[in-house]
């Protein structure tokens, strides 16, 4: 049975990646006679985001994101960026120590991070700290060593920490815990001081790794240890069981690795044991010093510091291995592989000593690149691959770009062809066969080559003035010898020819061109009724051969469309159903002839990539697509599109085969991707989908953090509370599918703002501004590469608070301090009607004061200075404010008890004039300005003056008597006196010293 007929759909990714090995062994096929099959890997370092290039772990944890412990920090990847986890001096929640050696999950979801220098730290993911565990021999300290070698957490939830001194066991709980140290002779405890590995057999014994040349076994159902021999090594030496490396295969098989031990297999039952010694060709590690190991399906991957990485089939005891190459980019980043891990998707992490993150894609590995290796005189030339074909004696004829024909036949050998070895090129187009199996070549701007192998013969076919008029073009683009034997050639820029090779002639079809496009022909396809079908720039030529009639095709007049591109058309096929499928620049059409009916599969259907290059079909029912760097299968039946990217090759239209055995090649600019399209498969893994990132004015926030507006990581957080000033926001979010993550599309959805879904492709960020307030949530959801999509997405319930002066109780308050305000204005206003009332009996009498005083201000203008009249009119309104004072305090015992009130409130009233706080202020700064700035030089001097008694040092200083500034001050004499006796104190006036001289003279 061929390999292209085996069923591989469903075999796992080492079953695959082993049988695209053999493939590369197998004899008398295309494949056999090209393969230089390899492992590709991409790779992930500091340039990337990470922060060293040392891995020392790796860990994938129950959301899905990828955990790498480095020399400096812990760095979770999303298949997008990088959330770096640092030591930090200033922050007692930050990680212990940056020298990374272990990483565990427990089953709450928290992650254990061993250092080699620096302990323990728990990660929570809830809140984003680490909580630090202490070391030290003392019963209540947790940790047996500071120095982290292993962590395990066993099938009863015991978390074991192996130390380089020791080990620790702690309970379920965290409540509980012991610790074991190594006393030589005592088999009651580990037999050895450092702890490399830990593992669990299926019947619950804990395995441990030391550097003792036997394994030391924990039964907890006895608690006791017991030691286990597991190697025909000595190793002696205990630089021999460093390192070590514990792996249980399957339930009776562990294998044990270490630096110097090379690879020991332990059978559970009979507990035999054989080694893998390096030096032993395939059936030995290629290197004696292996890290770690790793089942993949079949197969076990050894991590070997030096060698790269080893392949072992348990079964076949065959070792191969991958490691890297100076001269590809896609071989191993580092030979020093230091710890494997395979995710959910069946991807393969490599951690490699100062060579970063390398990445072992199944899906990208069905894809291998065949290239030119200039230490390989039997590769391809470096030259862009233009066509491919394959002989009736299953022999790969390739045509370059000036790299001339390459002949690759069954026994292996090489054959070269270019101008110095009778090629009239080195540009060679398309390759076929003629009715005598001649080799027909298609070149650049040199016509027809014809090759005859049984003779090594060149004979050359070129238009020129007198000969092969009927060859419109030396530009040969096509070339197709059809069922009847006749040959056909499509040129660029000359149409249609036909070439006899008996007569060694060309005549030219009866067709008349519709458009300039039409000359230029790209393909030449024959149905299942023996018509001639042929792409141009103008759509398609039809050559029904039972009727001798040409039809021009016309898409872009058919479809509900005026897309010229419609009309650029590379090349056809027919279906079972004679269904013609037309790959175009705008995507791919199908024709059903009978009912001249066009269909349009474009972007829109899902090809992530135009204009279409080339088709093929392959043994499934399915269509093979080929664009410019991608390459799709499309289903017949349900016409679903599956598309793979392949970057590292820019395809050529038509240079698309598939080979007798079903292998499919395509050439482009580095050379002929080949594949099995029986390996083939979709990505049904459903992504989870996590917001990742909450921005205000573009700051994240992190919980903890002054200002931040949640209280745990955005992944564990379900509500947001935001002010209405906080007006742009963004939402990041991510889908952890790391197979072409580049392909992941999204979707989200501000429900309460946005009318639906918002598809928005490979863009992972959300922004919105100056949102109402009210309650929100936030949707997002998610494909992977192959349009599966996570519809539960996450969401996050926002809300934005309304500004005070919007929110309902200021609202309340409004209305009752309204209201409050209405009433006292009414209040205020029937008091003022009151007090008018009131005053109304003596408004003569004060009209006629006012007429006084007027008079007096007149009298003194005209006989005093203009502060000497102020002062007086204000001592005479005082002096009759105070007689009206007193006439109206004798009224009061002369009328009724119900006027009383009404006298009193006239007393107050006139008492309120007398200390008219307004006049002061005037007359302070008029007195300065007269008496050269008095009041402040002698403030200043004297500060602890009452303002009162500068005022009276004022009256002093412009003559008056202690009666005048009784009246003008509302006081008695007596007070004015006692006042200049305080003043006299304050200044320190001794008491043959006069005061009012010594104001004068001030």
């Amino acid at each position: 049975m061929t390999l292209s007929k085996l069923n591989l759909r469903k075999l796992g990714v080492g079953k695959q990646l082993w049988l695209m090995l053999l493939v590369g062994l197998m004899p008398g096929t295309v494949q056999g006679q090209i393969s230089n099959s390899r492992i590709k890997f991409e790779q992930l370092s500091v340039r990337d985001g990470l922060p060293d290039n040392t891995i020392s772990c790796i860990l994938q944890d129950q959301k899905g994101f990828m955990w790498f412990g480095t020399y400096k920090g812990v760095a979770r990847f999303d298949g997008y960026d990088f959330e770096i986890f640092q030591y930090d001096e200033s922050n007692p929640n930050s990680l212990q120590g940056n020298l990374v050696s272990a990483m565990e999950q427990d089953h709450l979801g928290r992650i254990w991070i061993g250092s080699s220098s620096n302990g323990l730290s728990i990660y929570t993911p809830e809140t984003g700290m680490f909580t630090r565990l202490s070391d030290g021999v003392a019963d209540s300290l947790v940790i047996a060593h500071y120095s982290i070698r292993s962590i395990f957490e066993d099938s009863r939830q015991y978390m074991w920490v192996g130390t380089e001194d020791g080990l620790s066991v702690v309970s379920p709980d965290g409540k509980w815990h012991q610790k074991y140290y190594f006393r030589d002779g005592d088999e009651q405890t580990v037999n050895g001081r450092v702890i490399y590995d830990i593992a669990e057999s299926k019947d619950g014994r804990i395995w441990l790794a030391t550097e003792n040349n036997q394994l030391s076994v924990y039964d907890p159902r006895t608690s006791t240890f017991d030691q286990v021999t597991y190697t025909d090594l000595s190793l002696a030496d205990k630089d021999d069981n460093v390192l070590k490396n514990l792996h249980f295969h399957n339930d009776t098989t562990l294998f044990v690795a270490s630096i110097n031990g090379g690879l020991s297999r332990l059978n559970l039952k009979t507990l035999t044991y054989k080694t893998y010694r390096s030096g032993s060709g395939i059936n030995g590690p290629s290197t004696m010093q292996i890290r770690d190991i790793l089942t993949v399906d079949t197969l076990l991957w050894l991590a070997t510091d030096g060698s790269g990485i080893d392949l072992f089939n348990p079964g076949t005891e065959v070792f191969s291995n991958a490691n890297k190459s100076t001269q590809d980019l896609t071989s191993l980043s580092s030979n020093a592989i230091w710890t494997l891990s395979r995710d959910l998707q069946g991807i393969i992490w490599i951690g490699t000593y100062d060579g970063g993150v390398n990445k072992y894609d199944p899906q990208h590995n069905m894809f291998q690149l065949i290239e030119n290796n200039p230490c390989d005189d039997t590769s391809i030339p470096n030259q862009p691959v233009l066509s491919l074909y394959e002989d009736d004696q299953e022999q790969l004829w390739i045509g370059t770009d000036w790299g001339g024909l390459v002949l690759k036949a069954r026994a292996g050998q090489t054959l070269r062809f270019d101008h110095s070895n009778g090629l009239s090129t080195d540009v060679v187009k398309t390759i076929s066969t003629d009715r005598l199996g001649n080799l027909l070549i298609g070149t650049y701007n040199q016509g027809l080559t014809r090759y005859r192998p049984e003779t090594g013969h060149f004979e050359h076919f070129k238009r020129e003035k007198e000969h092969y008029a009927a060859l419109p073009s030396n530009n040969i683009w096509s070339i197709f010898t059809d069922s009847r034997g006749l040959t056909w050639l499509g040129t660029l820029g000359g149409g249609i020819s036909i070439f006899d090779p008996v007569k060694r002639d060309f005549h030219l079809p009866d067709l008349s061109y519709l458009n300039g496009g039409q000359f230029h022909v790209y393909h030449i396809m024959e149905d299942s009724q023996s018509n001639l079908w042929f792409s141009t720039d103008g759509g398609l030529l039809y050559y029904q051969r039972r009727l001798d009639e040409w039809t021009s095709i016309i898409p872009s007049d058919k479809l509900a469309s005026s897309n010229h591109l419609l009309n650029q058309t590379k090349g056809t096929i027919e279906d079972k159903f004679r269904n013609i499928w037309i790959a175009s620049a705008s995507g791919l059409i199908r024709y059903i002839p009978e009912k001249n009916e066009f269909i349009l599969f474009g972007r829109e259907a899902g090809f992530p990539e135009l204009p279409l290059l080339g088709l093929q079909t392959d043994d499934f029912g399915n269509l093979l697509v080929v664009s410019k760097t991608h390459l799709s299968q499309f289903d017949l039946s349900t016409h679903a599109i599956i598309s793979y990217e392949i970057p590292d090759n820019l395809f050529n239209h038509n240079a698309l085969l598939k080979s007798s055995n079903g292998q499919v090649y395509v050439g482009g600019t580095q050379g002929i991707t080949s594949f099995d399209p029986a390996l083939l498969r979709k990505n049904t893994y459903i992504p989870p989908v996590y917001i990742t990132d909450f921005q205000v004015f573009n700051q994240s926030q992190k919980p903890l953090i002054k200002g931040t507006v949640i209280d745990s990581t955005i992944e564990n957080t379900t509500l947001i509370e935001i002010a209405h000033e906080q007006s742009v926001i963004n939402f990041e979010y991510t889908a952890l599918n790391y197979i072409a993550s580049s392909r992941n599309e999204f979707a989200y959805w501000l429900e309460g703002f946005d009318d639906g879904w918002q598809y928005v492709g490979g863009r992972r960020l959300a922004t919105y501004t100056n949102l109402d307030p009210g309650k929100y949530t936030f949707h997002v959801k998610a494909s992977n590469n192959h349009g599966v999509w996570n519809d539960t997405g996450a969401s996050v319930q926002l809300i934005v608070h309304p500004p005070f002066w919007k929110t309902r109780w200021f609202q309340v308050v409004l209305i009752v301090v309204g209201s409050g305000l209405i009433y006292w204005i009414q209040r205020i206003r029937i008091t003022q009607l009151r007090k008018a009332y009131e005053f109304e009996r003596l408004s003569s009498e004060q009209e006629m004061i006012r007429i006084r005083n007027q008079n007096l201000s007149q009298e003194l203008e005209s006989t005093k200075s203009e502060m000497n009249a102020v002062t007086m009119s204000y001592l005479h309104k005082n002096q009759k404010l105070q007689q009206i004072r007193e006439k109206a305090r004798a009224t009061a015992s002369r009328i009724s008890a119900q006027d009383v009130g009404l006298v009193n409130k006239l007393v107050k009233e006139i008492d309120q004039q007398l200390q008219d706080e307004d006049y002061w202020d005037q007359f302070e700064h008029q007195f300065n300005k007269s008496h050269d700035n008095f009041l402040t030089r002698f403030k200043n001097a004297y500060p602890d003056l009452s303002k009162r008694e500068l005022r009276m040092c004022a009256y002093l200083r412009m003559g008056l008597d202690n009666h005048e500034i009784s009246i003008l001050m509302n006081v008695t004499v007596r007070t004015v006196e006692q006042s200049r006796y305080r003043i006299r104190k304050k200044v320190n006036l001794e008491k043959r010293q006069s005061f009012t001289k010594m104001v004068l003279r001030f």
